[in-house]
């Protein structure tokens, strides 16, 4: 692809997140320093931010996966600035778009490649943005086991 090319692709990425991010489809510049705080909430309460898998099969083919359901309960628009793991063994899915409205739900579903040695395991998921818990810890913790017990 050619400089021209990509330079438009990315052009018009960003003009895209803008007008979704927008107010009403008015474009305006944001800034982390800018923005508004918002408020989030995990659709479950907050019991729902530790998912154990309790004895998992070591074997990487089986992959084991949460999804948490985030609300933007604030006044504000959601900004999603990252969304890290403590593990390598965990791959992540959430929206291309990093902003939500007020209202809407911005879904982060964590898949747990279970491999290693056999011992307890607790991972972290982290979200950050302009949200006061910013950042949004979440944990998927089990076990690791060559016999599961039906």
């Amino acid at each position: 692809m050619s400089g021209k090319k990509k330079t438009l692709g990315m052009l018009c990425l960003v003009a895209l997140c803008v007008y979704s991010c927008g107010n009403g489809g008015q474009t305006e510049t944001v800034t982390e320093d800018s923005r508004e705080m918002t408020e989030l909430t995990i659709m479950g309460g907050e019991a729902d931010t530790i998912y154990n898998v309790g004895k998992i099969l070591n074997d990487p083919v089986k992959l084991v996966g949460k999804e948490w359901l985030l609300q933007n309960t604030g006044k504000a628009m959601l900004y999603v600035d990252s969304v890290t793991t403590s593990c390598e063994c965990i791959s992540l899915r959430y929206p291309d778009s990093m902003c939500t409205a007020r209202n809407s739900y911005f879904p982060v579903l964590a898949l747990l490649t279970p491999e290693g040695e056999n011992r307890a395991f607790s991972h972290k998921i982290k979200v950050y943005g302009n949200f006061s818990r910013s950042p949004l810890t979440m944990t998927i913790e089990g076990e690791l086991t060559d016999e599961v017990e039906d």
